[in-house]
């Protein structure tokens, strides 16, 4: 069983929802915690709250805020040995009514900057012949479904890429372990944005019926420790829908398509 004690553990995203719980859960298990997000404000508030966590607060929509944040743990001297790649940005809307713009944001803050981090922390990591990085995907990176198109892509691109990646690099001593929730309960549907990069601003019902946030994080760190490469952390509609996709994908296309035509029949 992998331990996090002692271990420096970089989580992006931590400010709020997932990546907030992480720190909060890593921090009692005696992690040296670093912490980032956009919000320093934020930051420093949960620096406060867990002694000894340092803060760098940097914007996954600007690589060149990145790579200014990874400058600057080279500069510290800081090694890595477990990055968590949690930050990111979700969409609601049709495919149709999304702009290229926010094609391109999408998988600024989903992908490109997830592979800008994890690229210089697996350089850091096979030099030092240890390491891990956490990707979280989604479920939808391995199924897509309606009003889902730049996330999904964005997603689906990552999912590939830590493959990939842990082909390559697993033999070199550092383990890549991709995270597929289905719905847990947070502010990400709140905070995704529209077709138009508009705020979407409001929850949805799957949301509210998914995983609470404690128990989701308490699994999924249960599932990073005993060294899981895929972690599918799902239940309801994405979970049989998943399993559906394994077992025929022409069926599941079937199944999607019945499902939203009766729910948009229904609305």
């Amino acid at each position: 069983m992998y331990s996090f004690s002692n271990k420096t553990v970089w989580i992006t995203g931590a400010t709020s929802g997932i990546g907030q719980e992480l720190a909060i859960q890593l921090h009692s298990e005696g992690a040296q915690l670093i912490l980032s997000g956009r919000n320093a404000e934020k930051l420093a508030q949960l620096k406060d709250q867990l002694s000894g966590a340092k803060i760098l607060a940097f914007d996954l929509a600007d690589p060149e805020s990145i790579g200014s944040a990874c400058a600057t743990l080279d500069s510290q001297g800081t090694n890595v040995d477990v990055l968590i790649n949690n930050g990111g940005i979700s969409h609601r809307d049709y495919a149709l009514q999304t702009t290229m713009a926010v094609h391109r944001q999408l998988m600024q803050v989903d992908y490109f900057s997830q592979i800008q981090l994890a690229q210089w922390a697996a350089k850091k990591m096979v030099a030092q012949k240890s390491g891990r990085i956490i990707n979280m995907a989604s479920m939808t990176g391995l199924i897509g479904s309606q009003q889902r198109s730049a996330y999904s892509a964005a997603k689906h691109a990552l999912v590939g890429y830590c493959d990939c990646l842990r082909a390559e690099i697993d033999p070199l001593g550092v383990k890549v372990q991709t995270v597929f929730p289905s719905y847990v309960k947070t502010a990400i549907s709140h905070n995704a944005i529209t077709g138009k990069g508009e705020a979407y601003g409001r929850g949805d019902a799957e949301i509210d019926g998914g995983f609470q946030l404690q128990f989701f994080v308490s699994h999924l760190l249960d599932q990073v420790r005993k060294g899981k490469e895929d972690i599918v952390i799902a239940k309801g509609k994405p979970l049989w829908g998943w399993r559906l996709y394994r077992l025929s994908q022409n069926a599941y296309h079937k199944a999607v398509r019945k499902f939203y035509r009766r729910t948009s029949e229904s609305s």
